[in-house]
């Protein structure tokens, strides 16, 4: 379940948000719909997110989101593609096993009664810089 999950990886092509094919809104708009639940749902769980932009997409602009997944917008997106792709799926790895690390070390403590740093929760949030990053110089 996604409670138990440290981080969220959110892969963006380049049809994220066509419209379906009934003239309807994108499927992000229906508050039915399973991939919004859970990218709101990691968003309300204050968890890392990792938007990953694939195809050539490009991030959306904050009106083209439904209202609860627009702070999705705060986390550095990646771009992958031919050219660099393995080189970059070996830094998103690592920085995804950085915040895993931490939660990890996090939910021990809470059980021990340590004390942590921040949670994960806090990663890319309001910061340009990869989560990796952040984690490095304590901003998290």
């Amino acid at each position: 379940p996604l409670r138990a999950c440290a981080a969220g990886v959110i892969v963006i092509g380049r049809s994220w948000l066509v419209p379906a094919a009934d003239g309807l809104p994108p499927r992000l708009h229906d508050r039915d719909d399973v991939v919004r639940s859970e990218i709101a749902s990691l968003i309300e769980q204050r968890r890392a997110i990792f938007p990953v932009l694939v195809e050539g997409a490009r991030l959306p602009d904050e009106a083209e989101l439904p209202e609860p997944l627009r702070a999705l917008l705060r986390f550095q997106a990646t771009t992958i593609d031919n050219g660099g792709w393995g080189a970059t799926m070996n830094l998103l790895v690592r920085e995804i096993e950085t915040v895993i690390r931490h939660h990890d070390d996090t939910r021990r403590a809470a059980t021990s009664g340590a004390a942590t740093g921040p949670a994960p929760a806090a990663v890319g949030q309001g910061d340009p810089r990869p989560a990796a990053e952040l984690f490095r110089s304590g901003t998290t």
